[in-house]
């Protein structure tokens, strides 16, 4: 057990890791948000001017005013925005930040369980940096392989590929609106024949 323990730790850790970054996508997948027509609103905003290059001579002075300046365009973008678009972004961009701080607690879990098992079997410490990255990319590969197998999944639905055929579904909507009328028209019609005091049956 004294052996088996720190990789059970090992493992939960990163599946703790794991997990938050799948649901982050599936989530963010779900977002309803038109991309387009907030991509096209930021191109329309017109930048404010930069900082001179040459402050980057001095990087952190530099890095905050480049900071200042992003700052300010996405005011800017945010501002044009109408409002729906802007409750798009915000719930989108809350719900990111939100998984972030979960993956990003479960990383610093995985890697103080991954430093823990090399000094518990006196590995250099290379090959903790091995492990950690290792893992890191093996969560993030396995996250995009079952986004993707998800999407042809449902890609390949033939009832989704039916409504897609059908534009803006109206298709499936007159044929349920005919269906409804003809069977409306078959029971006046019996009734009609059923009736002997219809004076259009003698």
């Amino acid at each position: 057990m004294d052996e088996l323990m720190p990789w059970a730790a090992f493992a939960g850790a990163w599946l703790l890791f794991a997990g938050p970054i799948y649901q982050a996508s599936i989530e963010l997948g779900e977002e309803q948000i038109e991309r387009e027509a907030i991509e096209a609103t930021a191109r329309g905003v017109a930048q404010p001017r930069r900082s001179s290059p040459w402050w980057w001579l001095v990087p952190p002075i530099g890095y905050l005013l480049d900071r200042r300046h992003s700052t300010r365009y996405r005011k800017l973008v945010f501002d044009a925005l109408g409002t729906e678009h802007r409750r798009q972004l915000v719930h989108y961009t809350e719900k990111a930040s939100g998984w972030a701080y979960v993956a990003g607690g479960a990383l610093l879990l995985a890697a103080a369980e991954t430093w823990n098992l090399c000094v518990e079997h006196d590995w250099p410490t290379w090959l903790f940096w091995v492990l950690a990255s290792g893992m890191a990319g093996l969560c993030g590969l396995l996250t995009a392989l079952r986004s993707r197998r998800a999407r042809a999944l449902l890609g390949n639905d033939p009832h989704r590929r039916g409504e897609r055929g059908r534009p803006g579904g109206q298709g499936h909507h007159s044929s349920g609106t005919s269906d409804a009328s003809d069977a409306s028209d078959a029971s006046d019609a019996s009734e009609a024949a059923d009736d002997p005091d219809d004076p259009d049956d003698r």
